[in-house]
């Protein structure tokens, strides 16, 4: 049986692409140690941080009954399987700011996460997550932006939509 697959959705071009956000490189083996483990999850602490601000990394997997509640798909499209699974990575780091007169430090907590729910499906591939992975960092660039801080600088001050539909 052969099968096709494709998007649901198609993209208009834009005269700028956005730059490439490149992932910082994670030394896993020398920078950080297990904190705790359990079947479905693991918290990392970086050892290159200080002990009162202690960079932490968590990963997590969990089961999904139905994946399919709540996402207003018609039931006669629904695979036979509905289960799934989810992922989560979540980064905890501190900014710390030092004033240069008095010396004082400010220290700013900092969390970001990504879930990732899929269906226990064999279409699932590494190169369908990896393009949900891509679409969803383009969410963090405006229409013909070519940097990132500008609609996650917008965001953080509670302007959901992006500049070209406001």
């Amino acid at each position: 049986m052969s099968q096709t697959t494709s998007w649901c959705h198609t993209d208009t071009a834009l005269a700028t692409k956005p730059a490439v956000i490149q992932p910082d490189s994670i030394n896993f083996s020398k920078d950080f140690s297990k904190r705790e483990t359990k079947a479905d999850s693991a918290v990392l602490v970086n050892t290159t941080s200080p002990l009162d601000r202690q960079e932490t990394v968590k990963f997590s997997w969990s089961k999904i009954g139905n994946v399919y509640s709540n996402t207003g798909i018609d039931q006669s499209a629904y695979s036979p399987n509905k289960t799934g699974v989810s992922a989560l990575m979540q980064l905890n780091t501190i900014l710390s700011v030092t004033d240069s007169v008095t010396g004082k430090r400010t220290d700013l907590p900092i969390s970001a996460h990504v879930v990732l729910k899929v269906p226990n499906h064999e279409e699932i591939t590494p190169t369908v997550l990896e393009s949900v992975a891509t679409r969803l960092v383009a969410l963090m660039y405006e229409e013909s932006g070519t940097d990132a801080g500008t609609r996650l600088n917008s965001l953080v001050r509670g302007a959901c939509l992006p500049k070209a539909l406001a």
